[in-house]
């Protein structure tokens, strides 16, 4: 009779052959469990490289710039268009237009995921140069609210649509570095909104050509 194997006594024969292929360094099971891992590919290898994804990446870039420029823009128009419009009243729209059609950037990263990126993001940009078109030919506050509004919903869309672009396009490696660059186009935006606003309102040009020029800008990066 053949001696039982310590540790097999009353197991049963699955577990008698686990034990076995454990205690055994030339077993599968070992064999497979002492291999280094070498970790998963990035499966992500852009196909646009040089000069051309420079000029690709600066106009993704430019939409989020041209978004936060339009979000602080108004701070030094404002006393103008009080002046033509003679409505103090509504004069908290201004802002609050802007930023309420900006609550649309969750749909529209939504949006992202079903419909083509590429068709999605430039009916955003047309939004946002509509926005901007309606508010440098207001006739009246209600219509320049109107169109705050509207280039608030554009301008979340192309926003969106920047980080979208970014992460379908980049690997793991570089995404980091140019999600960091969607963050200083965002905060250049935002601080040179006013200086821009300022400038325009206080030249012959008018507060009005701040809007048109805005429009103009995301035409051409277009």
């Amino acid at each position: 009779m053949e001696a039982s194997t310590p540790g097999l006594a009353g197991a049963s024969a699955f577990e008698e052959k686990a034990i076995r292929e454990t205690e055994d360094p030339s077993s599968p099971m070992e064999s497979n469990s002492t291999q280094p891992d070498n970790g998963t590919k990035d499966p992500v290898s852009r196909t646009i490289h040089g000069w051309k994804w420079t000029i690709a990446m600066v106009t993704i870039l430019s939409t989020t710039f041209l978004f936060a420029l339009d979000n602080t823009i108004v701070a030094d128009i404002q006393p103008s268009i009080i002046n033509q419009f003679h409505d103090v009243e509504r004069l908290p729209w201004f802002g609050v237009g802007f930023g309420l059609g900006s609550t649309a950037v969750l749909p529209w990263g939504k949006a992202y995921g079903i419909y083509r990126v590429k068709w999605l993001f430039v009916s955003t940009v047309i939004l946002f140069e509509a926005g901007s078109a309606i508010c440098g030919a207001a006739p009246n506050v209600n219509a320049l609210i109107i169109g705050r509004v509207l280039a608030g919903v554009g301008g979340s869309g192309m926003y969106s649509g920047c980080l979208t672009y970014i992460s379908v396009m980049t690997s793991n490696t570089e995404r980091p570095l140019y999600m960091a660059g969607v963050a200083v186009a965002w905060g250049a935006g935002t601080v040179i909104g006013p200086i821009v606003g300022g400038a325009f309102a206080g030249s012959s040009a008018t507060w009005r050509w701040v809007r048109q020029n805005l429009s103009y800008c995301r035409y051409r990066s277009s």
